[in-house]
Parts: C-alpha cells; sequence; structure tokens
C-alpha cells in the first residue's frame, strides 16, 4: 500500500513539476504542506519548530509570523502597542535584549494556564521541564503555524481579529534560507544543490499563510514595500501609530547573508531549483508581481 501511495504521489508531482528529481523523495509521505498555485502535495519536511507569535487583543490583530521576512522585528516593534492582557511570545536571548533595551514588553501570557497544564498528557509537562520551559508548557510560539494558533485562540477570536503576516519572494527566502543554514560552515554546498533538498524548507512559511490550502491572511506585509505597507497598516490601524518609524530603527537577526550574494546571481547557476521554485509559487509570484531572477536556463516568463 505504501509503496502504491508514494507512486501516486510521483506520478502527480511529474505532472506538477516536470524537472523534479529524486533528491526531492526527502520531502515527502510525511507532512501535508500547502502550496500557492499547486496541488496538495505530501512532504516529510517538520513543521516549523515550536518558536514566538503576538497577539494584540485591543487591537484586535494576530500577528503569524514566518521565516526570513524580518519577521523578528516585527513583532519586536509590535511589543510596543501591547497591553497587560496580549499574548507575547519569547525570543532568543540576544533579540529579548534588544525588546527590553527599548523598554518594550517581554514574554506573556504566552503558556498554558494550571487549569490547562492539568489536562496535559503528563510526557508534554516532561518535556516542558526538561526543556527548562516550566511546569506550564507553552500554549503559543513565535513561528507558530496558522492552523495551530487558530485552534490555541478558538474560532470566537480567530474569526473577528485582523491577521496579518509577511510575505517575501520565495526566490529571496531559498537564498535567506541557505545562508541562514550554512552561517556555520566555512565551505558552503553549492546553492543549486542545497536548494533542490531543501525546497520544502523554501516552501514552509505557506503554513503560516493557508490552513487546508485557503488563504487565511487579512493584510499582507510585502517584505520589498516594507515602509509603504507598515504606513498602510497605521492608516487602517489608528492605534498602530509610529509602527513603522519604530520598525525602521530595530535589527534583529542580520548579517548572515554577504551584500555581495544577490539572488540573480545564486539562480543564474541554479535552474534546476529556480524552477522547481517558481513552479511551486506560481500564483503567489503572480500575484505579489515578485521579480523572477535570470537562470542561465529558459525559464518561463514573468507576467507582465
Amino acid at each position: 500500500m505504501q509503496t502504491k501511495a508514494r507512486s501516486g504521489i510521483w506520478i502527480l508531482l511529474s505532472s506538477v513539476l516536470p524537472n523534479a528529481n529524486a533528491r526531492l523523495s526527502e520531502c515527502f509521505l510525511k507532512k501535508d504542506l500547502p502550496m500557492h498555485g499547486s496541488p496538495k502535495l505530501t512532504f516529510t519536511h517538520e513543521r516549523p519548530a515550536l518558536l514566538p507569535m503576538i497577539v494584540l487583543h485591543q487591537h484586535q490583530l494576530i500577528f503569524l509570523k514566518p521565516q526570513k521576512v524580518a519577521g523578528t522585528s516585527f513583532e519586536i516593534a509590535l511589543s510596543r502597542y501591547a497591553a497587560a492582557s496580549d499574548i507575547i511570545t519569547p525570543f532568543r536571548n540576544e533579540d529579548e535584549l534588544i525588546r527590553e533595551k527599548n523598554r518594550f514588553r517581554g514574554p506573556q501570557n504566552y503558556k498554558h494556564t494550571l487549569k490547562e497544564t492539568l489536562q496535559l498528557p503528563l510526557s508534554r509537562i516532561a518535556k516542558s521541564l526538561y526543556k527548562k520551559q516550566g511546569f506550564r508548557p507553552p500554549k503559543y510560539f513565535s513561528h507558530m503555524p496558522a492552523e495551530e494558533a487558530k485552534q490555541a485562540l478558538g474560532e470566537t477570536i480567530w474569526n473577528k481579529y485582523k491577521k496579518v503576516s509577511i510575505i517575501r519572494n520565495p526566490f529571496d527566502v531559498a537564498v535567506s534560507f541557505y545562508f541562514w543554514e550554512n552561517k556555520d560552515k566555512n565551505l558552503k554546498p553549492a546553492f543549486e544543490d542545497w536548494a533542490t533538498k531543501n525546497l520544502c524548507r523554501v516552501a514552509s512559511n505557506n503554513y503560516f499563510y493557508q490552513i487546508n490550502n485557503k488563504d487565511i491572511i487579512d493584510f499582507y506585509i510585502r517584505y520589498g514595500k516594507l515602509h509603504d505597507d507598515l504606513h498602510r497598516l497605521e492608516s487602517e490601524e489608528s492605534g498602530l501609530h509610529g509602527l513603522s518609524e519604530t520598525f525602521e530603527r530595530i535589527t534583529a537577526k542580520s548579517g548572515y547573508r554577504p551584500a555581495e550574494a544577490t539572488t540573480t546571481d545564486l539562480f543564474s547557476k541554479a535552474p534546476k531549483s529556480f524552477k522547481l521554485i517558481y513552479e511551486l509559487h506560481r500564483e503567489q509570484i503572480e500575484r505579489f508581481n515578485f521579480d523572477v531572477p535570470q537562470t542561465t536556463d529558459e525559464r518561463p516568463r514573468q507576467p507582465v
């Protein structure tokens, strides 16, 4: 039965991604990963790790934080507007120091209540104690997928609040992931090899934008238009006045990508990964009019 399922997935994949190759096999047959504009494919890549998010009740706003989109800096900026009842999840120590230096509210209300904790499996509590997170395990975390955030917050808040996220050109996301995950290596793997092996990593941000392949974000902040879109968010939410200015003076988790390492240069020598990423994110690329890098191979034409 498993062989038939594997065969069926490869037939489906072949119809969507004609250039897919065996190196993608490590991504399949474990997790369902939503794709913009593509059928639902199955991946073995784990969901994003249990890390931060932020919920501002007074402003009725939920920030769903993807990866490699300046999300930490934005979340620190949002902390400026948090009240005592809002949900703020913790960062790494160095990023918490930035928040503390700015005198913004730190982690609060992100753990299960005592009543909720007593109803959890003992294994969950034991894991929390082992990780030195305390007796009450985290209920909310930084890079929290949309489906899990909805379950934790409940239908009433989820349906009523504005859901905000940041979206970035998937080709740039691939390059950012590449340098982040290889930052400690003196000899980095060839970008083409890494990107084709880690296609599911690049696509994992769709967990924050979709539930059951349906887009759930009410307000997208475009990474390439941060200034414009943050001002637009301020105009819609008067209580967030000054957000753009606050964000612009905060820099977290930067400096791992060399200035000369442009997306165009890396993909010019990576035609296979280019085609895979383009096909998996075609709808997203067209919707947000993202730039498509040139490659040494023939490529699909970018929509006008």
